[in-house]
């Protein structure tokens, strides 16, 4: 995972919401180890989650997954809260649980003929131009986890086929993807 870019933010935030009562937080342990955590707010019936995070040792186990349908359900029965705010972004775990995705436009003023300006919008376009990168890696990675899941399906199928025709199949397999 990349670093925090601003790793005092949710230190500082953290006590302040519990202290209004609209923090909830959520951690999945393996024995005494945390594969997962995740903290959301709630506010005026929406739950808005600010931060996932889990263990990529333990991934098989879908723990971000499964602590999010836990939380999820916390907040319907015991908040009661009409509405899940996944924030931004278009990350793909995010339309598992939603139906609906809500655009959201931000202004950036910014003076360009003056030195502060020029940076506030050079972050911003490099900002843009990292975000759709990490999009286009995702779905490259997304793409060939498919090829390789039909090519799994294909090999399964032809050793039942083959053993269903008394043909002894196991040989071994790799699959490239490109």
């Amino acid at each position: 995972k990349t670093p925090e870019p601003f790793p005092d933010f949710n230190r500082a935030l953290l006590p302040g919401l519990a202290a209004d009562g609209c923090l909830r937080i959520g951690i999945m342990w393996v024995g005494d180890r945390p594969i997962a955590a995740q903290y959301w707010t709630v506010r005026h019936g929406i739950a808005t989650v600010l931060k996932l995070a889990h263990d990529e040792a333990d991934r098989a186990r879908s723990p971000g997954t499964v602590l999010t349908a836990w939380m999820i359900r916390q907040l319907l029965e015991e908040d009661h809260v009409a509405e899940l705010d996944f924030g931004r972004g278009d990350d793909a775990y995010k339309a598992e649980w939603v139906e609906q995705r809500r655009e959201r436009v931000g202004v950036l003023l910014a003076r360009p003929n003056s030195v502060q300006g020029a940076v506030a919008l050079l972050r911003h376009d490099a900002g843009v131009l990292r975000r759709a990168a990490i999009r286009h890696a995702q779905a490259i990675r997304h793409a060939q986890a498919i090829r390789h899941a039909r090519a799994i399906r294909h090999v399964r199928a032809m050793r039942q086929l083959n053993r269903c025709s008394g043909v002894m199949a196991g040989a071994a397999i790799a699959v490239t993807t490109r």
